[in-house]
Parts: structure tokens; sequence; C-alpha cells
């Protein structure tokens, strides 16, 4: 049982280890890469005269990694933007700081991705607010995560990473359309490679993913994630069809962020979580062989937030969006 165990993790990690490979090309012919920088996507717009002034802004996972320099990227273009958090204080925190930098309008607002229920709070929110939104941008996912279901009785991750941006998507739809040409963005993963949608046995409860044994939890946490990352690549092909007369939707792979920084992240965030949060699924004997594998991945490919948020905040700002078809899969390269 042990030896299955340890090759599948071994395939597993080859796998991931190859496909990150691949994505690492020559710079593009804007001389953006894989190591671009916020910043420098900013300075290209800069020389341009591009910026955001008058436009509404919404990013979910805005308090921390991608979404939080996300935000003070489009805040920094003058932006009006709307953070949408888990965690009030944290994003007030935030929302405060980078008002004093950059004299943005920043709103925080409550929103779990998690419950459905939350989802539609908010946008009865927004059609109270009654606003055009120009960029939608979902920069909140969860991994790595037990099995667990949420209160509306589905799996949590594939509930956050996709059930929620579909739903509050479709939702604010017609918003998007008053803010034509607008831009709807949602961060998948390498991690799609890995799995297509189970649809015969989507929360595999109790089949291909339980909390119980060795090989179940850890590879069951990485096919929930990954069926999630493709739902999410498939609903921008459908959501671009949709806003074809006013708009594009689009996914993107930011790349692989350094494992030190991302695992200060995944430390605050079981903080934060104090109810929800979740152990580890992978098994002691193994981490030995996961540890390896991060090593190697930020020598080789690990990126900053900074780094990892750059072809995102481009997507959402760059004017030749427009012209292209819309629902593309895009990395950071």
């Amino acid at each position: 049982k042990m030896g299955k165990c340890v090759v599948a993790l071994v395939v597993l990690l080859v796998a991931l280890f190859v496909g990150s490979l691949l994505t690492v090309t020559q710079p593009g012919p804007n001389g953006f890469g894989y190591f671009t920088t916020v910043a420098q996507v900013e300075d290209h717009f800069a020389k341009q005269y591009i910026n955001l002034k008058g436009k509404n802004v919404i990013v979910t996972g805005a308090d921390y990694g991608i979404g939080l320099e996300a935000v003070k990227a489009f805040a920094r273009m003058d932006a009006r933007i709307w953070m949408l958090s888990s965690d009030g204080e944290e994003c007030e925190k935030q929302a405060a700081k980078i008002e004093r930098e950059t004299h943005a309008r920043l709103e925080c607002n409550s929103l779990d991705l998690g419950n459905l229920n939350n989802v539609e709070v908010f946008y009865k929110l927004w059609r109270h607010l009654d606003l055009p939104i120009d960029v939608l941008i979902y920069a909140s996912s969860l991994k790595g995560r037990p099995y667990k279901e949420t209160a509306d009785g589905y799996e949590s991750q594939f509930t956050h990473n996709h059930l929620s941006p579909f739903l509050l998507t479709n939702l604010l739809l017609p918003y998007l359309e008053r803010g034509s040409p607008s831009r709807v963005i949602t961060l998948t993963a390498d991690a799609h490679k890995i799995s297509d949608i189970v649809w015969d046995d989507i929360w595999g409860n109790k089949t291909w993913f339980s909390n119980e044994g060795v090989v179940s939890p850890f590879l069951g946490t990485w096919i929930s994630y990954a069926q999630s990352k493709t739902a999410n690549i498939l609903f921008t092909k459908v959501l671009n069809e949709k806003m074809k007369s006013f708009g594009k939707a689009n996914v993107v792979n930011p790349g692989l962020v350094h494992f030190e920084t991302q695992n200060e992240f995944e430390k605050r965030e079981r903080r934060e979580r104090r109810a929800n949060a979740a152990t580890s699924v992978v098994p002691d004997s193994l981490k030995p062989a996961q540890e390896w594998y991060y090593k190697a991945q930020n020598f080789l490919f690990g990126k900053t937030f900074e780094q990892a948020a750059a072809t995102l905040v481009y997507l959402a700002v760059a004017p030749e969006i427009n012209d292209r078809p819309g629902g593309e899969y895009w990395e950071s390269t």
C-alpha cells in the first residue's frame, strides 16, 4: 500500500514539474515574460497614458496574495475598487494602507465563497448600488483541503473555486453589460491537467475523495482542486459567448508561487479561518518527497505574488484584449 502511494505521489509531482517547465518560455512580443512584475506591467501602461480612472473593479480574495497585488495596481491606476474577502478585519487594514498610499477609493465587503447564500447577499448589495462593472476578478482559490461539505451540501473546494463564481457572475451579468467593454478574469492553474470534471461523481464523497487511509486524502484533494480549475476554464468559454456583445472573459494561470511565500500565506489563512482550518492531507511519510519537489520548484520557477499577479493585471487593463476573441487560457509567459 505504501509503495503504491509513493509511486502515485512521484508520478503526480513529476507531471506537475514537467508541466511547469513547459510554461517557462522566452518573453513574448510585448517584452513580458514568466517573471514579469506588476510594476513592469504598470509602467508599460503608464507610457501609453492608460489608466482605470472612472472604472469599477471587483476583486475576490482581495486582502492577500495575488488578489491584493492586483488591487494595489488597480488603485495606482485610479480605479474604484470593491475588495471582497471573508476576513473583514484584514480587508479593512489592507484597504486603509492602500488608500493612504494611492488616495484611491476602496470598499471592503464580506464574501465567503464557500456559502452560496453569502454570494446572493453581495448581489443584493450590488443591485442596491446599481453601478456598472468594468472588471470582475476571481483571485480567491482553495486547495489542499480535506473533504468537507458546505452548508449547501456541496464539496467545499469545488464550491469556493467554481460554483460561487459561476453564480455570482451570472447574477452580475446585467451590470457587466452596462460596463461594456467589460472583463471577467478567473485564476486557474496547471493542476487542471490532472483531472477533467468527474461528472458522474463530482463530490467524490467516500469514493475517490475520503479523509480516511493514506492515498485517498492526498489524491482526493488534488482531484477536487483540479476539476474546479477545469470547471473555471470551461465556464469561461461559455461566459465569453454570453458576453460577446459587450465584453471578454479569460482565465489566467499565474504560474507557481514561491513556496516560502505560499507557505506563510497558508499559515496565516489557517489562523484566520480558525473554525474551518484545514489540516494537512499529506501523510508524514510522504512529506520529505513533497519538500524536495517544492525546493526544486522554487529554484526554477518560484514567483513572488507581485510576479504572479502580472498577467492578471495585464488582462484587466490592456486595450488590445478587446480585439481578441476572448475565452482564452493565458499563462505568465
